[in-house]
């Protein structure tokens, strides 16, 4: 039953297009007068971008409650996400089991579990970033809550090639120019991370027996969008899986009769 985590679970752990969209359209807004030596008076302005993400996440949530969900419609959203370009914050990527809740494109991990509730399987399958000691672990169910499986290791973030780091400087240095750098520091995503499974167990829990797997390997994702409750994230065969943290998929993905 060995498996290569890089082929099967470590996309799953770390699951993404480095595009940079035109800015979208700004508008002005005054931030203060200030003196400008003996010249006179410069007026400094803050560029507020209207973007379409909030949106976008809103009607992505909204889609993925509906009991027949429109594939196509829901794929628009996600890459409307993907293409955010949103500044790369690791502390979000916390906060305990995030579950898949939509995937697109083949997923190898599929033949030991089901990428989540929403897109008719039974079985879930989620994923913990730890950002503390940077730890990582997906579960994925087998038979329900009857039998889990378990992939641990680390993850680490991985610098930019040389041309993404060139596009994002060019996007972003008349801003940060400006107005300097903000929480992500002038990251932005796409966010390659490079994921070292250590250990696997198959968790057998009405026999309280645990069997060690011999699953070792490692592998690189993408995360393309994320703030503190969505995520999506990217695999290098091109694998699309939107991620929602557990303890608020009940509030923010509401079946349609719920409403």
């Amino acid at each position: 039953m060995a498996v290569r985590a890089e082929k099967a679970l470590v996309p799953t752990l770390l699951r993404m297009p480095p595009l940079a969209p035109a800015m979208a359209r700004v508008r002005v807004k005054p931030l203060a007068v200030v003196a400008a030596g003996g010249a006179g008076l410069v007026l400094l302005t803050r560029l507020q971008r209207a973007s379409p993400v909030k949106k976008a996440r809103q009607d992505l949530l909204a889609e993925l409650a509906e009991p027949q969900l429109e594939r196509k419609r829901v794929d628009v959203l996600v890459d409307q996400l993907m293409e955010a370009r949103e500044p790369f914050n690791e502390a979000l990527i916390g906060n305990g089991p995030w579950q898949v809740v939509y995937s697109r494109g083949p997923l190898p991990w599929q033949q030991w579990t089901a990428p989540g509730w929403l897109v008719g399987a039974s079985n879930k399958a989620s994923q913990e970033f730890i950002p503390q000691g940077r730890r990582v672990i997906n579960r994925g169910q087998v038979l329900g809550n009857a039998v889990i499986v378990t992939a641990e290791g680390t993850y680490e973030p991985q610098a930019a090639a040389p041309e993404e780091q060139q596009q994002g400087q060019r996007a972003g240095a008349p801003l940060l120019a400006v107005f300097g750098k903000g929480k992500g520091e002038g990251t932005k995503l796409p966010q390659v991370l490079r994921a070292t499974i250590t250990s696997g167990t198959l968790h057998i829990v009405p026999w309280k027996l645990d069997i060690p797997l011999p699953i070792r390997g490692t592998g690189t994702v993408e995360l393309t969008y994320c703030d503190d409750s969505l995520r999506v994230f990217k695999g290098s065969g091109g694998a699309v899986t939107v991620q929602v943290r557990e303890d608020r998929l009940g509030q923010l993905i509401k079946p349609a009769a719920a409403k």
